[in-house]
């Protein structure tokens, strides 16, 4: 980023020459690995707490993932770049599906809970009983589902019998 110093930009300094510098370092990460920020901060030539870091490993990550197919994490307790496994990404669409399936079960106990006898015209009193049925159906299937597919996802009972001998 030195190159650039005394440079205007229209849009600002151009990310392109530090991500090509993290795909050449990081390029070959596996699955499950995780990079540093600190060996991050040090490829770019940025600290680490300046939004130029912030900027830089956001494209960097939207990149391998565009390019690669591997979501990344940010995490900060550890202060990295988490490359998730396949099995964490399922799991990630699994915690999603279950949070939009709350969101769309409380929608339904709204729908539920409108007064459709106070609606003043025919007209409002029928887009209430459909935005209520709608929503009842939607909750009622999708909630079906999630707990099906929480059978997947929980961990097994007890270990199979000829995997303790």
């Amino acid at each position: 980023m030195s190159e650039n110093k005394g440079r205007l930009f229209i849009g600002g300094v151009p990310t392109g020459p530090s991500v090509a510098l993290l795909e050449a370092k990081f390029g070959d990460v596996a699955l499950g690995d995780s990079v540093p920020y600190a060996e991050i901060a040090d490829v770019i030539g940025v600290d680490r707490h300046s939004s130029r870091f912030d900027v830089v490993v956001s494209r960097w990550r939207e990149k391998v993932l565009k390019e690669r197919n591997i979501e990344t994490d940010r995490v900060g307790g550890t202060e990295c770049v988490y490359f998730r496994c396949e099995w964490e990404r399922a799991g990630s669409v699994f915690q999603g599906l279950r949070k939009s399936t709350k969101g769309l079960r409380r929608l339904a106990r709204r729908a539920a809970n409108i007064r459709i006898e106070k609606l003043e015209t025919e007209d409002h009193r029928r887009q209430a009983t459909h935005a209520r049925t709608v929503s009842m159906f939607m909750a009622e299937t999708t909630t079906v589902s999630v707990n099906q597919l929480a059978e997947t996802f929980r961990a097994p009972r007890q270990l199979p019998k000829r995997a303790l001998g």
